[in-house]
């Protein structure tokens, strides 16, 4: 046997080897024409880093350092739910809540007050109406001791006029706990406020609803009882409210 014989039959039995041992490993990949091929596509075969890089958010271009997007959404503040209270609010003069925002959600930290009157430059939420005080009443907000949930107090701080909470009536420096659904009323003005109470332990937020129908007429409305319609229509039966006392205040105590 002559030597360029040899050469041809060792060369194609290294093909043939090369091609079963790759038909063995790639198990259904396209199997390459001749050895040559074989051995520029494991030359040029990607490595396993690189083909897993997708899955971990990891460019080629970024040299293995993980996406902006991955680690923003890693590091994000956990969203919570923020305690609200919705305010629908009522008078024959609509125009006296002129100033009054009811697009948006009020913001507010759980240690502020918040006040309604007739001075906008105290009261966060103005009354345009000459019979209102300057400053009407006054919500704040508070937890009990053995409770993380975030409740509401209502003081009056109007020297003339008296505040109705539920049928309970509240003179000058009066302060009484909020339930989860009330009546506020004096003079012409109606005020339903409810409550939804959420995670967020340090924040609140107020939200207004214009009601072009009085919540309620004469007598005394115990608590809301069924919810408002589109209309602001309330359908409640008027009941003798229930034996609750308000809390006089100091009155040295300074409205902040």
């Amino acid at each position: 046997m002559d030597g360029r014989n040899f050469h041809s039959i060792l060369q194609n039995k290294f093909s043939h080897f090369c091609q079963k041992k790759y038909r063995a490993q790639s198990k259904g990949r396209q199997e390459g024409p001749n050895a040559s091929n074989l051995c520029s596509d494991w030359i040029f075969r990607p490595s396993v880093k690189e083909r897993t890089a997708p899955i971990f958010g990891i460019s080629e271009n970024t040299g293995g350092k993980r996406n902006c997007d991955s680690m923003s959404f890693e590091t994000d503040e956990t969203e919570e739910t923020i305690t609200s209270l919705h305010m629908r609010v009522y008078h024959p003069q609509a125009s006296v809540f002129k100033s009054l925002n009811f697009n948006e959600k009020h913001k507010y930290r759980v240690e502020e007050s918040i006040k309604f009157g007739r001075d906008s430059k105290v009261c966060q939420f103005p009354l345009l109406d000459k019979r209102a005080s300057r400053v009407q009443f006054v919500i704040q907000s508070f937890r009990h001791a053995d409770s993380s949930e975030l409740c509401f107090e209502i003081k009056n701080v109007s020297l003339r006029t008296q505040l109705s909470v539920n049928g309970v009536t509240l003179d000058h420096l009066n302060r009484i706990d909020l339930s989860n659904k009330c009546i506020l009323r004096f003079g012409e003005f109606q005020f339903c406020l409810e409550k939804e109470s959420g995670e967020d332990r340090e924040h609140f937020e107020v939200k207004f609803t214009l009601s072009f129908v009085p919540f309620c007429q004469e007598g005394i409305v115990e608590a809301l009882s069924h919810p408002v319609t589109e209309s602001g229509v309330l359908n409640v039966p008027v009941t003798q409210h229930q034996s609750q006392t308000a809390v006089e205040t100091d009155e040295n105590e300074l409205i902040s």
